[in-house]
């Protein structure tokens, strides 16, 4: 189980927010009866009112960076996927203009330089072109 996941499951076991601060104590917002009901809930886990509105922020802010932690991770594992292709594809790009200049005749030490020979020919074709 991942950090990511464990982080996931206390989330999901604590008591369901909004929850709501005051100095000392926090406390989720549906509270009813009185403290000598059994389902009356509060919860005391701080002692000074900055600990209490940090864990009220933090529990509330939490299922949401949860929720762009995960859509996050997936676009990045689609962006590692593309990526993956992308390379795939320059690779079979490469053989087959490596077989085409091997085809066309030209030295090992020229098709080294195949980049630099395209943009040559790309350019050389321009002024052809703008020669005319």
């Amino acid at each position: 189980m991942s950090d990511y996941d464990a982080l996931r499951k206390l989330e999901q076991a604590a008591t369901p927010g909004p929850w709501k601060s005051s100095p000392g104590v926090v406390w989720a917002v549906e509270m009813y009866g009185s403290p000598e009901d059994p389902e009356w809930q509060q919860v005391k886990v701080a002692d000074t009112g900055e600990d209490a509105a940090f864990i009220a922020a933090a529990r509330n802010a939490l299922p949401r960076l949860l929720d762009e932690l995960a859509e996050m991770r997936a676009k990045l594992e689609a962006m590692e996927t593309h990526r993956i292709r992308l390379i795939a594809a320059g690779d079979a790009l490469s053989k087959i203009v490596e077989t085409t200049l091997r085809e066309k005749g030209f030295s090992e030490e020229a098709m080294r330089h195949w980049p630099q020979l395209i943009e040559w020919a790309d350019a050389a074709a321009q002024q052809e072109k703008e020669d005319e």
